[in-house]
């Protein structure tokens, strides 16, 4: 099923209005990396693990499952590309040396406006050289102030700085070349998520929930009920994570026991 078909998406409408469309769907799709350490155990290293665009649509309508960045900025870019809309993704450098995130920036009748699903922005921020924008989405407050080289930006969510960008395209080559590394980086040993809720946003770092809802920060330790809360909060299947959580035991016991 296409996302344009599942949500909706008027086809005919102004571009600004197209634009806020495709943005409003991915509130829908969760961040998350269960599907990616699946693909990661049963595929052979290489392109073979790419969740390319088609994967992730048919994993969010059987699982309710998302992505990371990069799948879902695969996904984000052909979604605007099926409504004629350009996009290109761009690089983040957070607060190590390495610049391991990925969002998407699309120019609009001149102006260049920055959309990250991987941190909850699901709609378009205005880049402006040298000056700030600020906007409150449904997850956050976000910043983003062009530094004086006209070309490089930071981004803040909540008055905390996340990271900093060049408004660039990324080149395929290494956009892909990052995204095969990225199933080796820190982050692929433990559940992540994170999803848009009323007033805030949900993020799970292994087994603690963290609920920021009106500036209030809440804490769960979810470790016995992991499958059943990601249901309630996220929509996911619960045999999506029992799975995921398989594969994270076994490889930091060495094995891979008897997961499919």
């Amino acid at each position: 099923m296409d996302l344009l078909d599942r949500y909706r998406v008027q086809c005919g409408a102004p571009r600004d209005d197209r634009l806020h469309q495709v943005a409003e769907i991915f509130v829908h799709l969760p961040y998350e990396n269960l599907t990616k350490l699946l693909r990661k155990h049963r595929e052979s290293v290489g392109r073979d693990r790419l969740r390319l665009p088609g994967d992730v649509v048919a994993d969010h309508v059987t699982y309710g499952a998302g992505g990371t960045c990069f799948s879902l900025s695969c996904l984000f870019g052909l979604t605007l590309d099926r409504l004629g809309l350009d996009g290109y993704p761009v690089l983040a450098r957070m607060r190590t040396e390495r610049a391991l995130h990925t969002a998407l920036v699309i120019p609009v009748d001149g102006r260049h406006f920055l959309i990250d699903p991987g941190y909850l922005i699901h709609m378009p921020v205005l880049l402006r050289p040298g000056a700030t924008t600020r906007v409150r989405t449904k997850a956050a407050v976000v910043e983003i102030t062009g530094r004086p080289d006209g070309r490089t930006y930071d981004l803040s969510t909540n008055g905390l700085w996340r990271y900093a960008f060049i408004d660039d395209p990324l080149d395929a080559d290494r956009f892909v070349r990052l995204w095969i590394e990225s199933f080796d980086w820190t982050m692929m040993h433990d559940l992540h998520l994170s999803r848009v809720c009323d007033g805030g946003y949900l993020y799970v770092n292994g087994h603690k929930l963290r609920r920021m809802v009106d500036g209030r920060k809440e804490n769960q330790n979810i470790r016995l009920n992991r499958a059943e809360i990601l249901r309630e909060e996220f929509g996911l299947d619960p045999e999506l994570t029992r799975t995921a959580l398989e594969v994270v035991l076994a490889s930091r016991s060495g094995g891979v026991g008897g997961v499919m």
